[in-house]
């Protein structure tokens, strides 16, 4: 069972936490939900990345204020998780979490208002008397134009191991790896296709299929997450 702490940027005593956990739980029980009672998936109008400014959203690293709100997941600056409960009104949001970061993991308790605009989140509740908003971003530019570039294949348990030469073809977010010839492990032909995202855990770019790819735990390597392709250094990993 994980032990009950808020999310950043404080961590208070354990009286203090055990009194907001419960005032924040009860707010959730009282709540009447359109359409996600006692639900763990978060309505599209809140899903995406979110920055302090609009000028953070191109150095999403940087930024402290940070949120990448998915359907079921969320993560901040250096922490993110699975999400346990979910409670909508209106424009109004009530979530737990279950975060890890630092090696611990705590559950957290946050809330949150859409603004009319839609490219605004407003939290009254994390820091005391203070209102935090956040923008709403896309992803940022990539760090490569559109065409057909030349990348190489590398094994994430064997990085120094040579393997093939790989064409990789750019449109906008939309990305295709293509093998141009046979020859171990793959067959000839599109290898990956998908959208460019922005991972922002890992801090990489992915080949996303689904926008919750961008706020999975695990990416690239041998998980079951998406592959991770580094445009600046112009190589495509798998396991």
């Amino acid at each position: 069972m994980p032990r009950i702490l808020p999310s950043p940027p404080a961590r208070p005593g354990h009286s203090e936490i055990a009194m907001k956990a419960v005032l924040i739980l009860a707010a959730l029980m009282t709540l009447p939900a359109q359409a996600h009672d006692a639900a763990t998936t978060v309505p599209a109008a809140f899903v995406g990345r979110w920055a302090g400014s609009p000028a953070a959203c191109a150095d999403p690293g940087a930024d402290d204020l940070r949120l990448d709100i998915a359907p079921d997941r969320i993560a901040f600056w250096e922490s993110a998780g699975p999400l346990r409960a979910v409670v909508v009104r209106g424009d109004q949001l009530a979530l737990i979490a279950e975060l890890s970061g630092e090696g611990e993991t705590w559950l957290a308790a946050r809330s949150f208002e859409l603004a009319h605009d839609g490219r605004r989140l407003i939290d009254r509740a994390s820091v005391p008397g203070e209102e935090i908003v956040r923008h709403r971003c896309g992803d940022p530019p990539p760090p490569l134009a559109s065409g057909t570039h030349d990348f190489e294949h590398r094994y994430a348990e064997h990085p120094d191991m040579p393997s093939l030469r790989l064409r990789v073809r750019i449109d906008g977010s939309h990305v295709i790896v293509d093998n141009p010839q046979a020859a171990n492990p793959f067959p000839a032909g599109v290898i990956d296709e998908g959208r460019l995202m922005w991972h922002p855990v890992a801090k990489r770019w992915i080949i996303g299929h689904e926008d919750s790819d961008r706020l999975r735990r695990d990416v690239g390597g041998c998980s079951d997450g998406a592959h991770v392709i580094e445009l600046e250094k112009r190589v495509f990993w798998t396991c």
